[in-house]
Protein backbone atom coordinates (compact mmCIF):
# COMPACT_ATOMS: atom_id res chain seq x y z
CA UNK A 1 0.00 0.00 0.00
CA UNK A 2 0.90 3.83 -0.99
CA UNK A 3 1.75 5.69 2.12
CA UNK A 4 1.78 9.06 -0.19
CA UNK A 5 0.66 8.58 -3.74
CA UNK A 6 1.25 12.47 -4.12
CA UNK A 7 4.19 13.86 -3.76
CA UNK A 8 3.52 16.91 -1.44
CA UNK A 9 6.80 19.26 -3.05
CA UNK A 10 6.41 17.79 -6.79
CA UNK A 11 2.24 19.84 -6.12
CA UNK A 12 3.85 22.60 -4.45
CA UNK A 13 6.58 22.94 -7.09
CA UNK A 14 3.53 22.61 -9.95
CA UNK A 15 1.44 25.37 -7.87
CA UNK A 16 4.31 27.53 -7.67
CA UNK A 17 4.89 27.59 -11.92
CA UNK A 18 1.49 27.45 -12.77
CA UNK A 19 1.40 30.85 -10.39
CA UNK A 20 3.78 32.42 -11.83
CA UNK A 21 2.33 31.68 -15.48
CA UNK A 22 -0.88 33.05 -15.24
CA UNK A 23 0.75 36.13 -13.16
CA UNK A 24 2.67 36.43 -16.19
CA UNK A 25 -0.06 36.32 -18.26
CA UNK A 26 -2.17 38.75 -16.60
CA UNK A 27 0.65 41.14 -16.62
CA UNK A 28 1.31 40.78 -19.95
CA UNK A 29 -2.26 40.49 -21.35
CA UNK A 30 -4.29 41.03 -18.35
CA UNK A 31 -7.72 39.67 -17.85
CA UNK A 32 -7.72 37.83 -21.07
CA UNK A 33 -3.95 36.59 -20.16
CA UNK A 34 -5.48 35.03 -16.87
CA UNK A 35 -8.71 33.17 -18.61
CA UNK A 36 -5.91 31.73 -21.23
CA UNK A 37 -3.72 30.67 -18.61
CA UNK A 38 -6.86 28.61 -16.88
CA UNK A 39 -7.22 27.03 -20.44
CA UNK A 40 -4.39 25.81 -21.32
CA UNK A 41 -3.49 24.49 -17.83
CA UNK A 42 -7.19 22.98 -17.89
CA UNK A 43 -6.67 21.64 -21.26
CA UNK A 44 -3.24 19.93 -19.95
CA UNK A 45 -4.62 18.60 -17.17
CA UNK A 46 -7.52 16.66 -18.92
CA UNK A 47 -5.71 15.51 -21.63
CA UNK A 48 -3.44 14.07 -19.43
CA UNK A 49 -5.95 12.50 -17.17
CA UNK A 50 -7.28 11.13 -21.15
CA UNK A 51 -4.20 9.52 -21.96
CA UNK A 52 -3.55 8.03 -18.34
CA UNK A 53 -7.22 6.60 -18.75
CA UNK A 54 -6.43 5.03 -22.30
CA UNK A 55 -2.97 3.55 -21.48
CA UNK A 56 -4.62 1.91 -18.60
CA UNK A 57 -7.45 0.56 -20.73
CA UNK A 58 -5.27 -1.15 -22.97
CA UNK A 59 -3.18 -2.48 -20.30
CA UNK A 60 -6.28 -4.10 -18.36
CA UNK A 61 -8.34 -4.61 -21.29
CA UNK A 62 -7.70 -4.38 -24.55
CA UNK A 63 -6.34 -2.41 -27.00
CA UNK A 64 -10.07 -2.56 -28.47
CA UNK A 65 -11.43 -1.39 -25.16
CA UNK A 66 -8.88 1.48 -25.20
CA UNK A 67 -9.93 2.81 -28.89
CA UNK A 68 -13.67 1.98 -28.18
CA UNK A 69 -13.32 4.63 -25.04
CA UNK A 70 -10.88 7.10 -27.15
CA UNK A 71 -14.01 7.39 -29.11
CA UNK A 72 -16.28 8.45 -26.48
CA UNK A 73 -14.59 11.79 -26.27
CA UNK A 74 -13.95 12.41 -29.81
CA UNK A 75 -17.45 14.34 -30.15
CA UNK A 76 -17.06 16.90 -27.67
CA UNK A 77 -13.27 17.67 -27.98
CA UNK A 78 -14.51 18.30 -31.58
CA UNK A 79 -16.76 20.42 -30.63
CA UNK A 80 -14.92 22.40 -28.06
CA UNK A 81 -11.94 23.01 -30.50
CA UNK A 82 -14.37 24.18 -33.35
CA UNK A 83 -16.00 26.80 -30.61
CA UNK A 84 -12.26 28.01 -29.40
CA UNK A 85 -11.53 28.23 -33.13
CA UNK A 86 -14.69 30.82 -34.07
CA UNK A 87 -14.75 32.49 -30.86
CA UNK A 88 -10.87 33.34 -29.56
CA UNK A 89 -8.77 32.77 -33.13
CA UNK A 90 -10.96 33.88 -36.02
Amino acid sequence: MLDRPISIPATFALAGILLVMTKGAADSFGGGGVVAASAVGGLADAHSSLLTKLVLAAVAGSFRFAVTLAAWPAPPVAVTAATVWVVLIR
